[in-house]
């Protein structure tokens, strides 16, 4: 009996130490809530964003289809991935990632299309249509959309979504000199 009030009291103990163990990685997550939240706000102030249907929905210059087009740049790796169709499941789907340099490119083909799914451009080597292209200044990006120059702000970033908001272009300044162009295409 002696045991088994030992084992209970030695358990007890054990459990509440845990217990303390928790609240305090529970209140560490929280912090790191809230000031990962303050980061967001603070961006806010440099961030600007607007809709333009026809950049947004295809920023790309590609004359000929999207592969075809990278395949004709001077790319220094495809990294190929097959999925299963969401949609049906005796269709397989090619994802292609083209590295050019220090930016990648993702291309989802399917059967009838080719769909960019998302970009992360850091290099000049890609233009976009308007041709914004990197190491350009922002006062020529802001000369592109005339609803920036009525803005009066420098900001880091700004976005520009279709009218739905599920795909946009995310441009990065720094030191008044665009650096990073991140697109996140939409597919269903």
């Amino acid at each position: 009996m002696k045991n088994f009030v030992l084992l209970f009291f030695i358990l007890f103990v054990f459990s509440c130490s845990n217990k303390k163990e928790d609240t305090s990685d529970k209140n560490r997550i929280e912090d790191s809530i809230a000031a990962d939240s303050e980061d967001f706000h603070d961006n806010e102030k440099h961030e600007y964003e607007f809709i333009d249907d026809s950049l947004a929905s295809d920023p790309f210059t590609f004359q000929l289809d999207p592969i075809s087009s990278l395949r004709l740049m001077d790319y220094d790796k495809i990294d190929t991935t097959t999925n299963i169709n969401s949609h049906n499941d005796e269709q397989i789907d090619t994802s292609f990632t083209f590295t050019i340099g220090e930016s990648k490119i993702e291309v989802l083909k399917l059967p009838e299309s080719q769909i960019i799914i998302s970009s992360d451009i850091r290099d000049r080597s890609i233009v976009l249509k308007k041709n914004i292209n990197i190491g350009m200044t922002r006062s020529e990006f802001y000369k592109k959309f005339p609803q920036l120059d009525t803005v009066g702000k420098d900001y880091t970033f700004i976005r520009i979504s279709i009218m739905d908001n599920d795909q946009w272009v995310n441009f990065r300044f720094e030191n008044d000199t665009l650096n990073e162009i991140i697109f996140e295409g939409y597919f269903d």
